[in-house]
């Protein structure tokens, strides 16, 4: 099961969890290997609230295409920042990623009319 570090967030942000285990189970859909994962809260002044999320992620490129792929087909919230691709020698399968995503949201009593 994933670890996932939630830096910055208290309880009201409990959602945090709701999306860690929904970006695992996409994880586990595209059959990557993910062993942990790192979120952050960044709060501004105004506007949106966003998690930026930090995955460590291992597979071939059709499995890490599919899991980007449901990401923002899932999670419309979703923005993908930063992607690094890695493969240890030229004829390896598997690769070694490193996504960088956001999730932006307005917290709750924000004043926005919706």
């Amino acid at each position: 099961v994933p670890a996932f570090t939630l830096q910055g967030c208290d309880q009201q942000h409990e959602g945090a969890e709701l999306v860690g285990r929904g970006l695992a189970d996409l994880d586990r859909a595209a059959r990557l290997e993910l062993t942990q994962g790192e979120y952050r809260l960044d709060r501004r002044t105004s506007g949106p609230v966003a998690y930026r999320i930090t995955l460590p992620l291992r597979g071939s490129y059709a499995q890490l295409r599919a899991f980007l792929d449901s990401v923002l087909r899932e999670m419309p919230i979703a923005s993908v920042d930063a992607l690094r691709f890695e493969r240890k020698r030229a004829g390896d399968t598997q690769l070694d990623a490193q996504v960088h995503l956001s999730l932006y949201f307005r917290p709750e009593g924000d004043g926005v009319r919706r």
